[in-house]
């Protein structure tokens, strides 16, 4: 608290990814020298830290405002408008966001790159969401909602690097897919914490994230499915979700700007 919530979710984020880093690497490297038994018994260390910073975390901050609860009965309604504008923006988004998964498949399916470069591409992306978190943690603080507008051109753009099917190009892709993931991991995250307001906070966060894991999961089946039948089919998909998206963030700005004291 105090912090601001842009920085607080972007430290939040690069904890989180230096973790996703160290945690595989630690687990690769007791799986080459010795064997799989002692390789996940090394993983009791980080996992019994992670239990005592816990445990220290909550003698210090025994009661979080940001956290307090209250017993009403838990309702959709009242998240207001400015809420549904930015689910369905970050939605129409996802709809678009090529999956890794779903990436790595067709940089392998057509001979961009092999199994050892894609691992490599995904530690690119996980090193930049790391990178990335704070700084646009910040820049969230600053320009608060305008900051969105990053994930629907990043999302367009890392689809038309991948139908480039241009080795190169491949890495540039990682690098912006890392960017989407970070803006998605942080400044959302504030977003919602922003938008929703303290009392329907944990609804708020529940129907965000309910919607746009199903929007995802459901755009990877479309974008997949138009990747294997025509490339520009597929760009053409993505640029109407983003373009759609675009539309929606800048629909949700206007409305803040004008309920907005200077106005």
């Amino acid at each position: 608290e105090g912090v601001g919530r842009g920085k607080g979710f972007g430290l939040h984020e690069v904890m989180d990814q230096a973790g996703a880093l160290a945690g595989p690497l630690l687990f690769a490297y007791m799986l080459i020298h010795f064997d799989y038994s002692r390789a996940f018994l090394t993983l009791l260390i980080p996992g019994a830290l992670a239990m005592i910073f816990v445990f220290t975390a909550w003698s210090l901050y025994p009661k979080i405002k940001s956290v307090e609860f209250s017993p009403k009965k838990i309702s959709f309604r009242g998240v207001g408008r400015r809420f549904w504008l930015f689910v369905l923006s970050m939605t129409l988004q996802s709809l678009g966001f090529v999956h890794w998964a779903i990436a790595s498949y067709f940089l392998k399916y057509w001979g961009i790159l092999g199994d050892a470069n894609i691992a490599i591409l995904y530690a690119i992306a996980m090193g930049v969401d790391a990178l990335i978190a704070f700084p646009i943690g910040y820049l969230y603080d600053t320009i608060k909602f305008k900051s969105l507008y990053i994930a629907p051109i990043t999302t367009l753009t890392i689809t038309l690097l991948l139908t480039t099917r241009v080795t190169t190009l491949a890495y540039v892709m990682a690098v912006l897919w890392g960017v989407t993931m970070g803006v998605s991991e942080t400044i959302m995250r504030a977003s919602v914490a922003d938008i929703a307001g303290r009392s329907r906070l944990a609804v708020a966060y529940g129907i965000f994230g309910m919607l746009y894991g199903v929007s995802w999961s459901i755009g990877g089946f479309i974008i997949t499915l138009l990747l294997q039948l025509s490339a520009p089919i597929a760009i053409g998909y993505a640029t109407l979700t983003q373009a759609s998206s675009l539309l929606m963030l800048a629909v949700l700005n206007r409305q803040i700007s004008s309920e907005s004291p200077h106005h």
